[in-house]
């Protein structure tokens, strides 16, 4: 409320104000906010619009217009990867299952080599593997499986995860 008093006409503000809107169940309002910003954002901004427009996107069931709006947003931030594990759920939603399991392998290829691993790599590996099997890749989806259990063994803060890969094996 304080920032659109003192800054209305703010990309950044309006795109806030669109994330309000969309919360309190408004969509409408939220994308004539969110429409608002994108005409006025910057390359600073951009990011923020385009994830919210996907946000509005995907509370109006509009799966090709979330996955438009996360390939937007990316093009700001390419290397945000909470941005590509959305990019790659969006992709699969929308039945691109190959081009998802392409969108989580960059995130494992960017997370493995970090140490420790961060969770993000046994989030992408979870979907990644969800994706092979609806494509019969059960060797590919077997390998992964077996990577993040062996991830989990040798790091104690990614073991609250096995329960999330309980459900892989049987799928």
């Amino acid at each position: 409320k304080q920032a659109c008093d003192l800054a209305p006409r703010s990309a950044y503000v309006l795109a806030m104000d669109a994330t309000g809107e969309l919360v309190r169940g408004r969509v409408g309002k939220a994308l004539e906010r969110v429409k608002e910003a994108e005409s006025r954002m910057t390359s600073k901004t951009a990011k923020l619009i385009y994830s919210v427009m996907a946000r509005i996107h995907d509370a109006q069931g509009d799966k090709s217009g979330r996955v438009w709006a996360l390939r937007e947003a990316l093009k700001y931030e390419p290397s945000d990867v909470v941005l590509k594990h959305q990019l790659g759920v969006a992709l699969s939603k929308l039945g691109l299952t190959e081009e998802a399991v392409a969108r989580f392998s960059e995130i494992i290829e960017q997370e493995y080599s970090k140490v420790p691993p961060r969770e993000t790599l046994l989030f992408a590996l979870r979907t990644r593997i969800l994706n092979l099997k609806r494509l019969s890749r059960d060797a590919e989806a077997e390998d992964d499986l077996k990577m993040a259990r062996e991830l989990m063994s040798r790091y104690p803060h990614l073991r609250n995860h096995e329960i999330y890969f309980e459900d892989t094996a049987n799928t």
